[in-house]
């Protein structure tokens, strides 16, 4: 059964990195804010480009470190069958997020 969790544990870290290039790496203007900037009526000037960048980039590094976390807590004390850890992992990501 650990091993199952682990398992679990490591595919949602590795679902987050993922998010957390898109946001990094990605568009500036995801697909979901430009919907709702266009429903708005704002047009996407250089300078929403440029202040949206700024918020990606830390949410993604937010996003990166909270899948560090989650790895890590999954490789070492989960595995070892720890139940604090399972505890903070699976109440870790509510609470962050």
């Amino acid at each position: 059964m650990t091993g199952v969790s682990v398992a679990l544990y490591l595919f949602l870290a590795f679902g987050l990195l993922l998010k957390a290039a898109k946001y990094a790496f990605g568009p500036v203007s995801a697909s979901h804010h430009r919907a709702a900037l266009e429903r708005d009526g704002a047009p996407l000037t250089p300078n929403l480009v440029v202040l949206l960048r700024a918020i990606y980039i830390p949410m993604s590094a937010a996003i990166a470190d909270f899948a560090v976390l989650l790895a890590a807590l999954a490789v070492v004390p989960i595995a070892a069958g720890e139940q604090w850890a399972s505890m903070a992992a699976t109440g870790a990501e509510p609470l962050g997020f």
